[in-house]
This record gives C-alpha cells, sequence and structure tokens, in this order.
C-alpha cells in the first residue's frame, strides 16, 4: 500500500515536539526509500551517520487501492455491512469512516491512512528498530536568539554544578572523620 517513505531528521532539542510541528524548515531529509507493491519489510541504511534529536517518517506516497471504491465497511456501532460510499450506516446512522481505536472522525480525509487523533492504521502494523547510540553534540548557534539560549543554558549548568560541589564539601569533614576511625579501628596488617 505504501509507495514512498521519507526519513527526517532534526538535531535540535526542543521542550515539546509539537514545536516542529507544520514546520518543515526545520527538518533536514535523511533518506527517500520506495517501496515495490505488497512490500512487508524495509531496512534503511545510511551512508553516513546523523546526528538526531528528533525523527520523523513520513508515508509520502501510496499505491492506488482500486477496490476502495466498491469495497463495503462494517459498521462500528452496530457491525452491519455499509457500502463504501457515502460511508454511513443506513440501520444506526454511525459514521463508518471513524477510527476503530479512538472513534475520532477526519474530515479532512474520508478513509486515512493513519488516524490524525491516536495514530492507528488499520491497513498495516508498524515496527521500527533503530540502531543509535548517544552523542555529545550540542544544539548549533546561528544566530542571536541561539547565543542567548545557550548562554542561558550554561549558566544554569553551572550553578547546579557549585550547588552540588558546595554540597558535597559540606560531606567532606563527616566522611574525613568516618575514615579515620574506621583506619583506627582497624587492626594493623603484618608486614611482610
Amino acid at each position: 500500500m505504501v509507495r514512498t517513505i521519507n526519513l527526517y531528521y532534526n538535531n535540535r532539542t526542543v521542550q515539546a515536539i509539537v514545536e516542529l510541528k507544520n514546520k518543515p524548515a526545520r527538518w533536514h531529509k535523511a533518506k527517500k526509500v520506495q517501496l515495490t507493491p505488497g512490500q512487508t519489510e524495509v531496512k534503511i541504511d545510511l551512508p553516513l551517520p546523523i546526528v538526531a534529536s528528533n525523527l520523523m517518517i513520513e508515508f509520502a506516497d501510496f499505491y492506488e487501492n482500486y477496490q476502495a471504491s466498491t469495497e463495503t465497511l462494517q459498521c462500528p456501532r452496530c457491525s452491519a455491512s455499509v457500502p463504501a460510499n457515502p460511508g454511513v450506516c443506513g440501520n444506526c446512522g454511525e459514521n463508518v469512516y471513524q477510527c476503530h481505536k479512538c472513534r475520532s472522525i477526519n474530515y479532512d480525509e474520508k478513509d486515512p491512512f493513519l488516524c490524525n487523533a491516536c495514530g492507528f492504521c488499520k491497513y498495516a502494523r508498524f515496527d521500527f528498530m533503530l540502531y543509535a547510540k548517544p552523542c555529545c553534540a550540542v544544539d548549533p548557534i546561528e544566530n542571536e536568539e541561539d547565543r542567548k539560549k545557550a548562554v542561558t543554558n550554561i549558566n544554569t549548568l553551572l550553578d547546579k554544578a557549585d550547588r552540588v560541589y558546595h554540597q558535597l564539601m559540606g560531606h567532606r569533614p563527616q566522611l574525613e572523620n568516618l575514615l579515620c576511625k574506621v583506619n583506627e579501628a582497624a587492626p594493623e596488617k603484618p608486614q611482610v
């Protein structure tokens, strides 16, 4: 059913992923993959490693489903057979194009591939496996706002490090005292 998959990445940390929604300029295309009809598995190998904080998998193009117009659907409420067009159950009046999982109705697209509310797909099951490792890359500083954000972050981390250092130094006298008591109480080992 899926013809084209695009893999995008973003290497900026964000507080909420919603900040990246509908902002295509913030995403970089890592790979475009073409699938054959009926293909059930795909492996995407990147020629070079990428640094990514966020990944987006886009199902960009689909093979035409010629049976969709003649297909009869099952009503989610009363289980009656309902013709695909107009998609309203004649028995109970329920919209058959609602999501099977969350019951959300997408009024923009009659029979979407993915539910726009919960992400459920009635046509396929997805399993994603990534081979990745953590890295110490930081957000690039490209303008004055990025610079101010980086300086604020550095100052916050320095303050936190200073607080932890002072807490550790506060424990030092007590730990040294305990260590002296342990050394005094331990029997001396004979010299060989």
